[in-house]
């Protein structure tokens, strides 16, 4: 199936990735097996630094505030519990 999806154009090339401990990464959210349902949590890579714009940086308040805006509204979008909710804030 890859090998005739991937012939259709030569710049799109379509992966598929294992869950590993019944755990699959998908877009920005980790999917993990539990029982009989799924929980979501935010992925982050290994290379993920958890350095974000500074509040002393030279940018105006808005583009600050609308960062911690964009991120607190992810985390409640993404997460399926509020126990890893908490867990991240």
């Amino acid at each position: 199936f890859f090998d005739f999806i991937n012939s259709k154009h030569p710049n799109v090339r379509f992966t598929m990735e294992c869950e590993k401990n019944d755990e699959l990464p998908f877009l920005d959210c980790l999917v993990t097996r539990r029982e009989n349902n799924f929980e979501v949590s935010v992925y982050r890579k290994n290379t993920f630094s958890g350095l974000g714009m500074s509040f002393f940086s030279y940018c105006q308040f808005r583009f600050k505030l609308n960062c911690i805006k964009t991120m607190r509204s992810r985390a409640y979008k993404i997460y399926s519990n509020f126990i890893f909710l908490h867990l991240e804030f």
